[in-house]
């Protein structure tokens, strides 16, 4: 059963496998936080969590933006999630706009540059806060498009060419 005043289910779709290649850094969708029910006035829910596999690099990556995405069921939750940004752990590293569409696309700058070191993993986290007034039983789902914008370089070379992503709608 769902209490009637849990609100927007926000759904991540698991992604657990990235393809290896020598030298790339590879950003997915965690496979955390699940599905989940959400109350009004939340603060700082996980909304997606995205991993930047550095293992196979060959050297630290620096990220100045990414592009996420946002789908909504309807436009009448479109202010359900408000005040959304990036992490890295305690560290809020990008602000993220509110959407007015049932499907926004963001390009959000990191400040500062967010610096993955070669051999690691980095997790970032999405979060927001669920607005008082959120409509009850509507969903979203936070993730990356396929084709995601990344502006990254390695921090060595230079190259800007070394970044695989792999979409999740989230």
């Amino acid at each position: 059963l769902i209490d009637a005043n849990l609100i927007s289910q926000l759904l991540v779709k698991k992604i657990t496998k990235f393809p290896r290649e020598s030298g790339a850094v590879v950003i997915g969708v965690s496979a955390v936080p699940v599905a989940q029910n959400v109350m009004k006035g939340a603060t700082k829910v996980i909304l997606a969590q995205f991993t930047i596999n550095a293992v196979n690099s060959n050297e630290d990556v620096a990220f100045n933006a990414l592009e996420i995405q946002q789908k909504i069921d309807t436009l009448n939750h479109a202010g359900d999630v408000v005040n959304v940004f990036l992490s890295d752990g305690d560290r809020v590293i990008a602000s993220v706009p509110n959407g007015a569409k049932v499907l926004n696309r963001y390009n959000v700058s990191f400040n500062p540059t967010l610096v993955v070191a070669k051999g690691t993993v980095k997790i970032i986290s999405l979060r927001g806060d669920i607005s008082g007034a959120a409509a009850a039983n509507g969903f979203q789902q936070w993730g990356l498009p396929a084709d995601a914008a990344v502006r990254a370089f390695g921090m060595s070379s230079a190259k800007t060419d070394i970044v695989n992503v792999v979409g999740g709608d989230g």
